[in-house]
């Protein structure tokens, strides 16, 4: 709960100091709008959920058999049966 209202606050604030400077200056600016763009990141961080992280346990490693890495081909063999197109020049 606390760490939604640290968000809802670092979030006012970017917004509120990005008004202030659109007043003080007189004009849209830089600034202004990068403050803008950065106020949703402190709500994101605080709604997300960091205590449903699983591990991901690597049970089993599958090998591969030694007949099936060494396949022996004559040749490159007809593009147009594997699928490939003809250049036309």
């Amino acid at each position: 709960m606390i760490p939604r209202r640290i968000g809802v606050m670092v979030s006012s604030a970017l917004a509120s100091v990005s008004v202030v400077i659109m007043v003080v200056e007189k004009a849209i600016t830089a600034e202004a709008w990068g403050l803008l763009l950065l106020t949703p990141f402190p709500m994101v961080f605080s709604l997300s959920k960091d205590s449903g992280v699983e591990n991901i346990v690597i049970l089993e490693e599958n090998e591969w058999a030694d007949s099936e890495m060494d396949v022996v081909t004559e040749g490159v063999g007809d593009p147009v049966e594997a699928g490939f197109d003809l250049p036309v020049l």
